[in-house]
């Protein structure tokens, strides 16, 4: 980039194979649980059949002011050549409309952005991009709860779930490593107006024994010290032990000799991906057309 003109030019640019004329990006708009209108990014191939066949992938931040968009995942590009639906929606929590859209969705206001996302995952199905048993949740780092919150309230929405890098007790997130500086963006677990909707959107205290949850993945990082591993195994100890969810696998995929990414070299970033895929093509049963 020219400073003084703002012109730019390409660098350097990767050869992938990936002929993206065959695909589609828009934005739409869907309302929330509230009425608020919420955008969403939606990718997918040209030319298919909304009746509800297509597997989706739902992946949503929703904190820190970020501004929710679409960056470049390798992974994706197979999830979309096997005929795969991706949508990101821009929940609040994110920095799309500004500080108040930020703190809409944060604090003693995050059940507003869980709202989001569910509403977000029904607005899919309604539209018939995919079926509620196609659909597959995801979150990670601070949207890790996101994730679970989405699995323990409104479990029969998703066919499968992958948390990344998680923090899900929310009674002590704040207690190990650097997790301690979200204090401000989802309160302290001290506070006892706080502590009451931490408690409630604590994935790892708001498991049902009752409930029939779909196939889950975590994936965690041994070194990670943003959230430390305890929370997935956690997690998936408990999910393990609930009632008919036994029916269901409940994974833990621990990337070795990482921090809070997916591989410390791009051999263990590949390997780590690749059992994502491969754990939703057994989880949704997608078929070889793909």
């Amino acid at each position: 980039m020219d400073i003084e003109s703002s012109k730019t030019e390409i660098l350097k640019k990767s050869e992938v194979g990936f002929n993206d004329s065959q695909f589609i990006t828009k934005q739409v708009f869907y309302t929330s649980k509230d009425g608020t209108r919420i955008p969403m990014f939606i990718t997918h191939k040209k030319g298919i059949k909304l009746d509800g066949s297509n597997p989706a992938f739902i992946y949503a931040y929703g904190a820190f002011n970020w501004i929710s968009f679409l960056w470049y995942q390798p992974h994706l590009l197979s999830w979309l050549e096997m005929g795969g639906v991706y949508a990101q929606p821009s929940i609040r929590g994110g920095g799309e409309y500004g500080e108040e859209w930020h703190q809409d969705g944060v604090g003693l206001n995050r059940q507003n952005a869980v709202d989001d996302y569910i509403s977000a995952s029904e607005w899919l199905i309604e539209q018939g991009y995919v079926s509620n048993k196609r659909l597959v949740a995801n979150g990670g780092s601070i949207s890790s709860a996101l994730a679970g919150n989405v699995l323990t309230q409104r479990p029969d929405l998703y066919g499968a779930v992958i948390i990344d890098r998680p923090a899900l007790d929310m009674l002590r997130y704040d207690r190990f490593t650097t997790a301690s500086f979200w204090v401000d963006e989802l309160g302290s677990p001290k506070d006892s107006l706080d502590f009451e909707v931490l408690y409630g959107l604590s994935p790892y205290h708001q498991l049902d024994n009752n409930a029939e949850y779909p196939p889950v993945l975590v994936m965690i990082g041994n070194k990670d010290e943003v959230t430390p591993p305890l929370h997935a195994y956690k997690f998936i100890a408990a999910l393990q032990n609930v009632g008919v969810a036994k029916t269901n696998p409940m994974l833990l995929k621990m990337m070795w000799d990482t921090g809070h990414t997916f591989g410390s070299s791009p051999e263990q970033v590949v390997d780590s991906r690749t059992d994502e895929i491969l754990f939703l093509i057994k989880a949704l049963r997608i078929e070889s057309q793909y």
